[in-house]
């Protein structure tokens, strides 16, 4: 039986080939992109951590953006003619599509996040005295190095509440509501920094911040710190967004760590250890940084921000997330250069304990520890022998690091006496 619309028949045969074509070079993409991460994977190029890393980001968000396309252009759901729109085409009709269909679930996620209402003043009061308490627990737990003690912080803690207020404000430009968000989150961090500075004085409590693990764990954050942040932001919006998965926050709270690093920073500001106290915010300015990206785009995937109010304030929302992308650049970079630091040191103390040894030789003499910072080495030695040649340990030192090495060495003597009784 012969069409009575050939042409019809015609322009949708054009539109399908058209999108089976569109797909060919979504999938070409995949492929040359996965290519490349794989030789840039078993090679050693760029020698250098931080060009190294540029590139992995460059490499991690080209193959993110094709297998996205690709999905959007394999979905058999739409139609021929829609499988060759632009990426951003794409991804606007698939959000549009994927909203949260009722208005009530959007409305009790609003209601969660912000403080509004009759009843805002109570929770606002609410919200204070529980960061207090959890303030006090993981500035205690801290003191005492105590990991059950921090966690239990984690899961009181109310801060993500208006941090995932930020992010839902920023996705749909509500200014007013972003700034009410703004002003708690501050609100918080002031009361955890607060406590954590005087918490110390209260219990006049030694403390070590090389030994005591809560305290390092929080002060030195790398690029792991950055992956953490983002997937506990994604999760926690989706969480916050599909009810259905909302037993899910606890575990959230805890993977992204809010409080703790800010009681770090107090007890930190109190020791006046003012470098690692700012390493302790860095990893909270990644955490706060990290929700409220991811948190702000999947709000808007989810559909919890609208993409119609999202069009309408589309001006407003591009110049916050700009200036959140420049934070974020700020934050990556402030990360792999504390990443770098910290492996560059770990690999001057092998390279250094490696060339101690040697100039130890045959001696009775034992290494109990050795700290390299800089161009300085902190190196103590226990054993009946006096150490002798510290002058070529220095000179041999900075052959071996290629540059000028001023050794610190301390010596503990030691004697043995074996007694045999009657």
């Amino acid at each position: 039986m012969m069409s009575r619309n050939p042409s019809a028949a015609t322009t949708s045969t054009d539109e399908g080939n058209r999108g089976a074509s569109a797909a060919t070079k979504a999938w070409i993409r995949v492929a040359l992109v996965t290519c490349f991460a794989v030789a840039l994977l078993i090679s050693d190029w760029p020698p250098r951590p931080l060009g190294r890393l540029s590139i992995w980001i460059v490499v991690l968000i080209a193959f993110a953006a094709s297998a996205t396309d690709l999905f959007l252009r394999l979905d058999q759901s739409r139609e021929p003619d829609q499988r060759v729109l632009s990426l951003q085409r794409l991804l606007r009709a698939w959000i549009g599509e994927n909203q949260l269909k009722t208005d009530d679930r959007r409305l009790d996620l609003y209601r969660r996040v912000f403080y509004n209402g009759k009843d805002a003043t109570d929770r606002m009061a609410r919200y204070a005295l529980l960061m207090a308490f959890a303030s006090f627990i993981a500035t205690a737990g801290i003191l005492a190095d105590s990991t059950a003690v921090v966690i239990g912080a984690m899961l009181i803690a109310p801060l993500i509440t208006p941090m995932m207020g930020m992010a839902l404000g920023l996705a749909m430009g509500w200014q007013s509501m972003l700034t009410k968000a703004t002003g708690l989150v501050a609100a918080g961090i002031a009361i955890a920094i607060g406590i954590g500075y005087l918490l110390p004085e209260i219990l006049i409590t030694a403390i070590d911040i090389e030994t005591n693990t809560q305290i390092a764990s929080r002060s030195t954050p790398t690029l792991v710190d950055l992956v953490i942040a983002i997937a506990a932001g994604g999760a926690g919006s989706y969480a916050l967004s599909r009810p259905d998965v909302s037993s899910s926050l606890p575990g959230v709270a805890i993977a992204i760590a809010l409080v703790p690093p800010l009681a770090v920073v107090g007890v930190l500001l109190n020791l006046h250890e003012w470098s690692a106290a700012l390493g302790a915010g860095l990893l909270f300015a990644t955490n706060l940084v990290c929700i409220l990206i991811t948190g702000g785009v999947v709000f808007l995937v989810t559909g919890a921000a609208p993409i119609a109010t999202f069009n309408d304030n589309q001006h407003r929302v591009r110049v916050l997330f700009i200036s959140l992308g420049i934070a974020g650049l700020v934050v990556v970079g402030a990360l792999a250069s504390n990443g770098a630091e910290i492996a560059r040191d770990a690999l001057d103390t092998d390279v250094a304990r490696a060339t101690t040894q040697e100039w130890l030789g045959e001696s009775s003499l034992d290494i109990v520890s050795l700290d390299i910072s800089g161009d300085l080495m902190t190196l103590v030695l226990a054993g009946a022998d006096d150490p002798v040649g510290a002058e070529r340990l220095a000179r041999e030192l900075g052959e071996s690091l290629g540059r000028s090495i001023t050794v610190d060495l301390q010596w503990i003597p030691r004697n043995r006496i074996v007694v045999v009784g009657d």
